[in-house]
């Protein structure tokens, strides 16, 4: 993205840390209505990866600003050699389909 374009905000992807946590979820529980059978599980994996323990819950934000716009969770899978798992890829409905 270009910084000095009008009208377009500079978008960061980083490692999810503990205060992204709230924006997570907050983008995360629509998507799953909140009442899917495997929220739990998801809300889980977010929870793991933002205390940044474990190679097996990862987990990318994207922000502009201080608005977590996007998130990627991920991790690797237990007793493989190298092998990678993706858990859910969500992005906010007002960014969606804007070509960045």
């Amino acid at each position: 993205m270009y910084d000095d374009a009008p009208g377009v905000a500079t978008l960061t992807v980083r490692a999810l840390d503990v205060e992204d946590a709230t924006g997570a979820r907050a983008l995360l529980l629509p998507a799953w209505d909140g009442e899917h059978p495997h929220v739990e599980a998801m809300l889980s994996r977010l929870d793991r990866a933002a205390s940044q323990e474990s190679a097996e819950s990862l987990a990318l934000v994207a922000v502009i600003g201080p608005t977590v716009v996007g998130l990627a969770i991920f991790g690797m899978v237990a007793g493989s050699l190298g092998t990678t798992a993706v858990h859910g890829v969500y992005v906010a409905e007002e960014i969606r389909r804007r070509g960045a």
